[in-house]
């Protein structure tokens, strides 16, 4: 029962550590990706769910007419592939 405990903390451990590498490999390439305006920041939010711990990227911006353009072009505008700068980064895990 306690090597089966065991493995549960190591597999739970090990999905979060490659979910929190996931979202931060994203980031990465949506900042390679677009010129952020001025005091217009992506952030990385945390869910805790029973399953584990998953992450999303979310923005953080004054409410201007020039970040909500920003924003809603962004969303419409993320990459739907991995480029290869990243897919290299995650298969390095």
């Amino acid at each position: 029962m306690e090597k089966d405990i065991k493995k549960a903390t190591f597999l739970f451990k090990s999905l979060n550590f490659l979910a929190r590498k996931e979202i931060s490999a994203f980031q990465a390439q949506v900042l390679k990706s677009f010129k952020l305006p001025e005091n217009f920041k992506l952030v990385v939010k945390s869910h805790s769910h029973d399953f584990g711990t998953y992450y999303e990227l979310g923005a953080s911006f004054e409410d201007t007419e020039e970040h909500w353009d920003f924003f809603y072009k962004l969303e419409d505008s993320l990459p739907k592939f991995w480029d290869e700068w990243q897919k290299k980064s995650l298969s390095e895990v």
